[in-house]
This record gives structure tokens, sequence and C-alpha cells, in this order.
């Protein structure tokens, strides 16, 4: 009967929740996505959020302004709301926030991030993946990922792919796209296995990685010279525009 049914589904969900603990704990770290700090000088918090005119880089934070080479080279890529996620050829991590968002000034933003596994493969599971169709788990990710697995599961060793999880029913952008279940990738990283010690790779990099699995990358353009009010130009010019 139906009482019998949910006890049977909530033993099955426990079961799982326990494999999905144990693959965590086992599961090797990569490096959590990299605090991103404002480009241009801001002023406030909160609601008395407000970046200074007129536009200046923040050279204090991101570098880009001051040094010996003021206006670099630089990539300027889109940034997609969906839910932020990492994956190796082995895991696959959707990122936490622990602030939720807020933070005291005393907080150290290295310490703002944790990662929550969602699937894995290994010997223990004959090499499939592994968790995306859990009890418990969510189904727009499983839509979302499925398509892309084989292509994680050929991820190098040590390489790190990070990506955004974007769904029609993930937030409230894609709300008029119906069907929508896709992944847009925007950054790598790769571990020393020797040194145990990661590092991101510059964005060129992720561009050549990203075509080399198949996975697509978020738009992107680059510009020779970082100068503030050629990018402030471009980001008030972008207000007007669709996503790649």
């Amino acid at each position: 009967d139906k009482d019998k049914a949910k006890v049977l589904q909530a033993d099955v969900a426990a079961a799982q929740r326990g494999r999905l603990a144990a693959a965590e704990a086992a599961a090797p770290r990569p490096l959590v996505q990299r605090k991103i700090f404002h480009l241009f000088r801001f002023a406030g918090s909160g609601v008395s959020f407000r970046y200074e005119p007129p536009a200046r880089l923040n050279a204090d934070q991101c570098g880009f302004g001051a040094g010996d080479v003021p206006h670099p080279a630089a990539y300027v890529t889109e940034k997609w709301d969906g839910t932020t996620m990492q994956a190796t050829s082995t895991h696959i991590f959707k990122r936490l926030d622990l602030w939720g968002g807020k933070r005291r000034a005393t907080q150290d933003p290295s310490q703002r991030y944790d990662l929550r596994l969602i699937a894995w493969r290994g010997d223990d599971t004959g090499g499939h993946w592994q968790g995306l169709d859990f009890v418990e788990a969510d189904g727009k990710f499983k839509e979302a990922l499925t398509p892309y697995l084989p292509r994680l599961a050929r991820l190098d060793a040590g390489l790190c792919a990070y990506f955004e999880v974007v769904h029609t029913d993930i937030n409230a952008t894609y709300k008029g796209v119906p069907g929508l279940a896709d992944l847009r990738v925007f950054d790598f990283s790769r571990m020393d296995g020797a040194a145990g010690e990661g590092h991101f790779l510059p964005f060129e990099e992720t561009i050549s990685l990203a075509g080399r699995f198949g996975l697509p990358v978020v738009g992107w353009h680059r510009v020779d010279r970082a100068d503030a009010a050629d990018l402030w130009a471009r980001l008030r010019g972008a207000a007007g525009q669709t996503y790649a």
C-alpha cells in the first residue's frame, strides 16, 4: 500500500544518502572556484553598493589599472545565472555559498565556498555515473548534465571544469526559454599530482580545453587593452543584448 511504499522509498533514500556521503568523504578535493572581484572601483555594500563615477579600474583588488602593465589585453566573458558546479573525470560537485550572499568585513573571502558531491564514478560503480538519479537528487541537474557525462568522464586526470548549470526552472532568468537544460563552462583548473597543489588556468586554455572535450563555453571577447571607459561602455551596451 501507499504507507509501505513511502517507508520503502525512505529506506532507499537513506541508503543512497549514505553512499553519497561516503563517496564525498573519499573524493579528492579540487580547487573551489576562485573569488571574483569587482573590475570597477566601488563604494558601499548591500543596498548602498555603487560604482564610483567616473569609471575607474579596481586596481587594489583585481590588479588592472596598476603595475608595470596597467592596461593589459584581457578577456571579457558572460556571466550565466544558473547553479555553479565543477567536475573532474570522476566527481561532480555543486558549489555552496556558506555566507548566503552576506559577509562581514572581517571574513576571509577564500573561505566563502564549499563543495557538495552530487555524482561520482569509479570502481565501486563499474565506471558508471551514480547520484543523479537518486531519490533525493535534483532532476533539473540530471536533465542538464546527462548529455555531457561521457565528455566529463574523458577529462584528463587532475583537470577540473567549472560551469553554470542553466535550466528553465533554475532561477528566474530563463523562465521564457522552455526546455532549456544545459551548461556553460567558464573556468578550468589543474591539480599537480606530485606536489598536491592546484592552479587555475588562463582563459585561453579554458577556450581550448572546452573545445577539446566538447563542452559549451560562455560567450567571450578579447580586448587588446583593458581600458576603464571602453569596458564600461561595453558593459552598458550589454544591458540590451542577449546571451551569445
